[in-house]
Formats: structure tokens, sequence, C-alpha cells
């Protein structure tokens, strides 16, 4: 049986490629703008920083690529589901997280709750990403 539900695109950020790929543009950037190569028209400057900016919104831009997308890193994680701009959290700020058939709903400090709807999410992504938040609040709690 073919399920119609969306899947979650999961990123853990640490993805050798990408991280070098983004050292190599800071480099490129800085190459360009204090001038490494100097001639009388500086075109190779340009096209430093323009490689570079190019190279960064690459990796920007794969954020947007998916309606369903998690980026994380020990520190907290971007949360999008269901929306065009994601809500960023802190793995400090969690307190519990809860399950249910139709949403997951996310308790931070403050009193302060995220809902964010699973009915259309497969349910494999949404135990995925319930399991990835309880490890995060247990590691705190060590």
């Amino acid at each position: 049986m073919v399920s119609n539900k969306e899947r979650i695109y999961f990123n853990a950020m640490t993805s050798k490629f990408w991280i070098g790929v983004l050292i190599v543009s800071i480099i490129l950037l800085i190459m360009g703008l204090f001038g490494f190569f100097t001639n009388e028209n500086n075109k190779w400057n340009y096209v430093l920083m323009a490689f570079a900016h190019f190279t960064q919104a690459v990796y920007f831009l794969k954020d947007f690529r998916y309606k369903n997308y998690v980026r994380y890193n020990k520190l907290g994680m971007v949360l999008k589901i269901q929306s065009y701009w994601g809500k960023s959290i802190s793995f400090n700020e969690l307190t519990k997280v809860e399950l249910t058939d139709n949403s997951l709903i996310i308790y931070k400090n403050k009193n302060e709750t995220l809902v964010c709807s699973t009915t259309t999410i497969r349910k494999e992504d949404s135990k995925k990403l319930y399991t990835l938040l309880n490890a995060k609040i247990n590691e705190k709690r060590k």
C-alpha cells in the first residue's frame, strides 16, 4: 500500500561535504573582499565574491525546498512542518514532548507550547521526530 502522506526531511548538519562548501565559500568571500588578486580591473575579486555568495545561497536554499523539514545539531533545531517558515527550538528550553494521532506537542520553559499538526505526515517520520526530541530532553537531564 502506497501512502499519500508527506515525508519530513531530516538534516543533522553533519555532512562533511556541506561543511566544506561553507568553509570554501567563506574563504573565497574573504579573498574577494580583501583583494588578493590585484590587477587593473579586479575582475577576479568580483568573481570570487560572486561564487562565494552563490555557494552560500545553494546551501541555505535547501531549507526552502521541502515543505516539511527538520534541521538540527547538538544545540537546537529548526522545525518546519506544514509552513513556509520554520520555528527555531533550543534543546535547553524543552521540557516535554507528546505525540498524539493528529499532532506533536512540544512543551518549552515559561509555559510555552508548540503544536504541530501531523495529520498529513507519515507516522514513521512523526515518531522519528518525537524520538529525536525525547532523546535531546533526556540528554539535557543527565
